[in-house]
């Protein structure tokens, strides 16, 4: 009788698995947004150059709207998160934290949600 009650219950336990993957990203629990996580930093850490009334040298993305911000991740990704150049060393506003870093890597990771 208990090897059933045994067998039942892990065959129970295991018709409950899931995988957090197969889930879309907006329905995961703690998924980062634009809005709430990231434009913020883009605000603050970015947008001292990269705005219409910044203080670009040269030609640069705006980074006034999400889409604008998304059209230019995997410039984020390259100079800002991997070879930590932006913002540069004479930002008014100094280099981003650990956390901004941290947060900006996750939402891209998750899919740059909106």
């Amino acid at each position: 009788m208990r090897k059933i009650i045994y067998i039942s219950l892990v065959s129970l336990l295991s018709a409950c698995y899931y995988n957090a993957d197969d889930l879309s990203e907006a329905t995961q629990p703690n998924a980062l947004t634009y809005n709430k996580d990231v434009k913020a930093i883009i605000e603050r850490r970015c947008n001292n150059c990269h705005a219409i009334n910044g203080t670009q040298k040269i030609e640069l993305p705006f980074y006034s709207s999400f889409n604008k911000v998304k059209n230019e991740i995997s410039g984020i990704q390259s100079r800002a998160l991997n070879l930590m150049d932006m913002p540069e060393s004479i930002s008014f506003n100094g280099p981003l934290t650990q956390g901004e870093k941290d947060t900006l890597q996750l939402w891209i990771n998750q899919g740059a949600l909106e």
